[in-house]
């Protein structure tokens, strides 16, 4: 569902994943240093319906909330920078190039997304895209 990494290909660096786990958000993070950590929240989000899942990096802690429900990741890394090249995929990657394995692929809609408080343009701020017609939304 989302994928912000160091580099394009690179197996090792810092990295922050956001993808469906048996019908369940999972946030896997990486300060570089670090080994992986991993969670899995707690509520389905394959119902059909809408929902809040924000996340949110400071220093060593990782805090992802679902409708609400909040589940904290804490990295054990002298590292607390998340260092990326600015990049981020949004619905998935073909190739990724990390020795941990993320099966799937993302099937679902987005309707907004935020990044640092600025809202991003789903229709213009994008290299790509590529939508299944039930999520494509009208720009009203």
């Amino acid at each position: 569902m989302w994928w912000e990494s160091s580099s394009s290909g690179s197996k090792r660096g810092d990295f922050l994943i956001i993808h469906l786990r048996k019908g369940r958000v999972n946030v896997a993070v990486n300060l570089g240093r670090d080994a992986l950590k991993s969670v899995t929240t707690k509520l389905s989000v394959l119902d059909g319906k809408w929902h809040r899942v924000a996340v949110q990096r400071r220093d060593l802690q990782t805090t992802i909330s679902v409708d609400g429900k909040v589940t904290t990741i804490v990295s054990s890394s002298e590292a607390t920078q998340l260092n990326t090249n600015g990049l981020v995929y949004l619905g998935g990657r073909r190739r990724h190039g990390l020795q941990h394995k993320f099966k799937g692929t993302f099937v679902g809609c987005v309707r907004r997304l935020t990044i640092r408080g600025t809202s991003i343009d789903l229709h213009s701020d994008v290299v790509s895209a590529r939508s299944p017609p039930e999520c494509r939304l009208s720009r009203s």
